[in-house]
């Protein structure tokens, strides 16, 4: 009885305590969150999507603007004085200021835009929204390259293809200790975006299969 006793005894002198901790095999389930941005066009409405998917719900948060309140800025304004003050044959100054008010006035109405908002939740392990949440971290977890910036003017399919009215969309994806990564899409389709379609186009019918005829109805997405 003693032997076994004197071998575990041994053992332990000998197989020091390793620092390093067990790490288990089962992956961390993912956390991030997802924004999506539509810039205006002559008809479709100004909107976007936040999608917070924790270990295990997913929230998602539709906007669309509604109004903008007025207000005054005196840093556009300047902006703006400045612009009328250059000479027209100085273009590189003018346009840099173009640029200038372009991103100040779109700060300032998202600061003073009026919207209406609404959010649903989601179950990650329910059977209906397991394919969603794949979907979800699908698109997080995809390349940078996987999402594409044509202009109005594209080849599709070895053809030239001009679209009318472009609308503008914008994902960021971020998660804690990491950067936030973007990118830009102009009337993204199944042809040159086709994973951003989805991503779109199923977050949008999630909402309307419980809201119809609601303000996030295809009327105000450009039919998405």
């Amino acid at each position: 009885m003693l032997l076994p006793v004197f071998i575990a005894r041994l053992l332990a002198a000998v197989i020091q305590p390793s620092d390093t901790p067990i790490v288990s095999s089962t992956p961390r389930p993912l956390t991030y969150t997802m924004r999506i941005e539509s810039q205006p066009d002559m008809r479709g409405a100004t909107y976007h999507i936040i999608i917070r998917r924790s270990a295990r719900t997913t929230k998602l948060v539709y906007a669309r603007r509604d109004s903008i309140r007025r207000y005054f800025d005196p840093v556009e304004d300047s902006l703006r004085r400045e612009y009328f003050d250059k000479p027209p044959d100085n273009k590189e100054a003018r346009w840099k200021l173009i640029g200038d008010i372009g991103r100040r006035a779109a700060e300032n109405h998202r600061r003073y835009a009026a919207y209406t908002k609404d959010s649903i939740a989601l179950k990650n392990t329910q059977v209906a929204s397991r394919r969603y949440v794949a979907l979800l971290d699908s698109v997080f977890l995809a390349d940078d390259d996987a999402f594409h910036d044509f202009s109005s003017v594209r080849t599709v399919k070895a053809k030239t293809v001009m679209v009318i009215h472009a609308t503008q969309y914008r994902l960021y994806r971020e998660a804690a200790g990491q950067p936030v990564r973007k990118a830009y899409m102009t009337a993204p389709d199944m042809d040159t975006n086709p994973l951003f379609v989805r991503l779109l186009t199923q977050t949008l019918e999630l909402y309307r299969l419980s809201h119809p005829n609601s303000f996030m109805d295809k009327r105000y997405t450009r039919d998405y």
